[in-house]
């Protein structure tokens, strides 16, 4: 391969081989993968296509049908899960990182559960419309679609259902705080903990990790940044050594 300049001129050259692999078999028991990332993850268009090729059929190119495949995350719909934020870095994920965006309310929930209402959607006063992340009976996480988003008081309050879930009661709260964003961090523990992450998403391993960021952190030194990737790559490696 010869990389030339506008004017023809030859910058670089090399080799690349290409290994022909045969098609890939369904796993013997089920692969559970976790799929991390900024701006380029937030809408889940990878994912889902990297899902589509493993255990779809027909398409272009052909999936592979693939059975005994799982994603987790708490973002996503149906089976395409992931955990995908603009503007987040390695540090993002290795962090309580409290964001405005991130709240938890505090009221009487008795009428949704977890199972109907995840990831449905309401509206506050000022137009900005948040998910459901999780739900008791007094106590709901909620993350809002924009990086900016703030609830309109933190003294109490009414949001309007838009979309989703079953239970489709408007949410009144009685109070809200800044959550931590990072779907991974214990705050009991003050670190992530990813094996209370995997079971809260019904799963009993965890055995691929993609991630996919750094652009967030490119004015960063090298040190810097190969710092924060490896606390982020050891803190699962330290649960999920294989």
């Amino acid at each position: 391969i010869k990389v030339r300049s506008n004017e023809g001129r030859v910058v670089d050259e090399g080799s690349v081989e290409l290994r022909v692999a045969a098609v890939p078999q369904s796993p013997a028991e089920e692969k559970v993968i976790l799929s991390l990332g900024a701006s380029m993850t937030s809408g889940g268009q990878w994912v889902k296509e990297m899902y589509r090729r493993l255990t779809g059929t027909g398409g272009t190119p052909a999936a592979d049908g693939l059975t005994n495949i799982k994603l987790i995350g708490s973002k996503g719909e149906g089976d395409v899960r992931y955990e995908g934020y603009g503007g987040w870095t390695y540090t993002s994920f290795s962090t309580a990182n409290k964001r405005n965006d991130h709240m938890i309310l505090t009221g009487n929930f008795s009428d949704k559960n977890d199972a109907e209402d995840q990831h449905s959607s309401y509206v506050d006063s000022n137009g900005q419309v948040w998910k459901i992340e999780y739900v008791t009976a007094t106590e709901m996480k909620i993350i809002c679609n924009s990086a900016t988003g703030k609830l309109p008081s933190t003294t109490g309050g009414t949001l309007t259902h838009v979309s989703g879930g079953s239970n489709t009661k408007n949410i009144v709260y009685t109070s809200a705080r800044q959550a931590d964003a990072n779907p991974f961090w214990d705050s009991a523990k003050s670190k992530n903990n990813f094996k209370a992450y995997v079971e809260k998403h019904g799963a009993e391993t965890l055995d691929e990790v993609i991630i996919y960021l750094g652009w967030n952190q490119t004015t960063n030194t090298l040190e810097a940044f190969r710092e924060s990737a490896v606390k982020l790559i050891d803190s699962i490696l330290a649960e999920y050594p294989d």
